[in-house]
């Protein structure tokens, strides 16, 4: 098995391990008309995807990240698009309730906290996502399954070499 360590930095928090587990479709509220023409946002084939919730100590405290669901998409804005309110909790008690992001900084937090987020819809809130801890490394060690090394159609050999992100490379 190799392995690599990625540093990780808030912005990039939305590394986290997913399991995809089977396709769905998602019917979504509509949320604008498509700038590409026959597409709808009515309904997409997704996977089955958790709400990806993970947590990093930084300087300024916790960050959290998490997902907004296909499911959880309420309309558009002129950033992208908009969607449910979520509730924090730190070691299973209310801690904020977050309106207009996908993200959370609690400043007064100890490395020994627990974080959960719940999605808010309609006023009733969904099941909670599974508790995480922060991280206490300043990078996530990812296993990589690296392909074998091959042959184009037109006969020229390459290989799978690891960096930020896993390019074919021309040997």
């Amino acid at each position: 098995m190799i392995q690599k360590k990625f540093l990780m930095r808030p912005i990039a928090l939305w590394v986290s391990a997913t399991i995809a587990l089977s396709p769905i479709v998602v019917s979504t509220p509509a949320v604008a008309d498509s700038p590409i023409p026959g597409f709808s946002y009515q309904e997409v084939q997704a996977e089955f995807l958790d709400r990806g919730l993970v947590a990093a100590n930084t300087r300024d405290g916790v960050f959290l990240s998490w997902r907004l669901l296909g499911s959880e998409v309420t309309g558009a804005t002129s950033t992208g698009v908009k969607g449910s309110d979520f509730n924090v909790y730190r070691d299973g008690q209310p801690l904020a309730t977050v309106t207009d992001s996908t993200n959370f900084l609690d400043q007064d937090a100890s490395g020994a906290a627990s974080y959960s987020v719940a999605a808010i819809s309609d006023g009733i809130e969904s099941e909670r996502s599974a508790v995480v801890a922060p991280h206490q490394d300043n990078y996530l060690e990812i296993a990589l399954n690296k392909p074998a090394d091959g042959f184009t159609p037109s006969g020229d050999a390459y290989s799978y070499t690891t960096g930020d992100m896993s390019e074919p490379s021309r040997v």
